[in-house]
């Protein structure tokens, strides 16, 4: 069991580390634990504190710096983290935060128009940058000015009799990390198209498409999960999947020892 060990002071060494993604996920978190009536989660929300700081301020410089928007469909995808950043304000209280993201997404995307979404996904994608950017402005737009704006975004929702414009996608090979972020990508398309879906008004022609889409999607990213229970798994799978953890582990535990920024105790 990991326990996160609070601290009085984090050390910032790089300023760009996890920046945005796992920054975003970070507040993510810190949100349902407070949202969660439970002592343990009240506890590490407390122990958090310093790191939520530390993410705060590193975001919050960066953000306004930032000229244009990230748009491919891995961890630096600006819409996705702003996303994650908008709601953690909304449910923490914190205008300024929710301001600036506002601020931002107008500044990026209001003006954007026909997403070229045929030319997704890249061979490598786990987040969709058009159905992302289109899950951003759902949070930043009133629901009417935001069902114009995705019909001048996605025209492809709008003229489809079907699901042509959006077809689930199998990865080539599950048991490459890469690769496997294909089968990962029907998943966060099915979160996205809820999403989207939540942000129209309720009488919009598009939702039974939409919603349709999403849970095309979503049966495709459980049958993938399914199909990685651990007794189908043959023994290169199980050998290949212990080094990708061994290689990670690896990893975070050199990133966490040049950075300082979380103490991690084992018990």
């Amino acid at each position: 069991m990991i326990f996160l060990k609070p601290a009085p002071a984090i050390a910032i060494a790089r300023a760009s580390f996890e920046r945005p993604y796992g920054l975003a996920w970070l507040l993510q978190l810190v949100s349902e634990l407070r949202e969660w009536d439970d002592p343990q989660a009240r506890e590490m929300a407390v122990n958090l504190r310093p790191l939520e700081q530390a993410a705060l301020e590193r975001l919050n410089d960066w953000l306004p710096k930032l000229s244009h928007p990230v748009r491919i469909g891995e961890h630096d995808q600006t819409a996705f983290a702003l996303g994650l950043m908008g709601d953690y304000a909304r449910a923490t209280g914190n205008g300024n935060l929710a301001d600036l993201v506002k601020s931002k997404a107008r500044q990026f995307y209001l003006g954007d128009k026909n997403c070229p979404l045929a030319y997704e996904p890249s061979g490598e994608d786990f987040l969709s940058p058009c159905l992302g950017e289109a899950d951003l402005m759902r949070r930043v737009l009133p629901s009417g000015e935001f069902a114009r704006w995705l019909r001048a975004f996605l025209p492809q929702i709008s003229s489809s009799k079907n699901g042509s414009w959006l077809q689930p996608v199998v990865s080539p090979d599950p048991s490459d990390p890469k690769l496997a972020h294909l089968d990962g990508l029907n998943l966060s398309r099915a979160w996205m198209l809820e999403g989207i879906a939540a942000g129209l008004p309720k009488g919009d022609k598009r939702l039974p498409l939409i919603l349709s889409i999403a849970e095309e999607h979503s049966r495709a990213g459980i049958t993938f999960l399914d199909r990685l229970s651990v007794d189908e798994l043959d023994a290169s799978d199980v050998e290949a999947a212990r080094r990708l953890v061994e290689d990670e582990q690896a990893e975070i535990a050199v990133e966490l020892a040049r950075d300082h920024d979380l103490l991690l105790v084992a018990a």
